[in-house]
């Protein structure tokens, strides 16, 4: 009952990913990175805690990158070029389940927000889905599902989905904090 979604296999541990293409631009009007990620990451920090289990088996992962996300990676430490998106992963299969669909749920409520927005601002309202999409490990195995993220970027994709620590799901944050770029 796994759906069809194959576990990757990433440094010899056992690891479920997908990513979800948030399919709205980032812009100062409607906010869509601080909306999802929440005022200084509550919402990711939530949905982690609800993949903990208990005896110390770590939560899922989510990292919000792409364009306008506020995520620098690579060498260059600069966002990557694609579209906006979510990466979700995590080592245990019910953790994984379980992180799915709490994303698709606060996606689903963003979606909602956004097309409010649309509506009340007369623009046209996109008829957006929370849909996971399986990330390719390095272009493996048959392309992941058409995930588009073929060869040695499809590494690079997994290992943003893997973000080391929680602690920065609130850099969009920006400035916000006391203390952040000195004063």
């Amino acid at each position: 009952g796994m759906d069809g979604r194959a576990p990757a296999h990433v440094k010899g541990v056992r690891k479920y990913t997908c990513r979800f293409l948030i399919g709205i631009e980032n812009d100062k009007d409607f906010q869509v990175v601080r909306r999802i990620i929440g005022a200084k990451g509550t919402n990711m920090k939530r949905i982690v805690r609800q993949t903990e289990a208990p005896g110390g088996v770590a939560g899922a992962k989510l990292r919000l990158r792409g364009v306008g996300s506020g995520y620098f990676e690579g060498a260059g430490q600069r966002e990557s070029s694609e579209p906006l998106q979510l990466c979700v992963s995590c080592t245990s299969p019910d953790g994984y389940k379980t992180a799915v669909r709490l994303v698709e749920e606060l996606l689903t409520q963003v979606y909602d927000e956004y097309r409010q927005f649309c509506r009340e601002n007369g623009r046209p309202e996109p008829d957006l889905h929370p849909t996971p999409q399986l990330v390719s490990g390095g272009g493996r195995g048959g392309g992941g599902g058409g995930c588009g993220a073929g060869g040695a970027d499809g590494a690079g994709a997994d290992d943003a989905c893997d973000g080391e620590g929680d602690d920065d799901d609130d850099d969009a944050e920006g400035a916000d904090g006391p203390g952040r770029g000195g004063a």
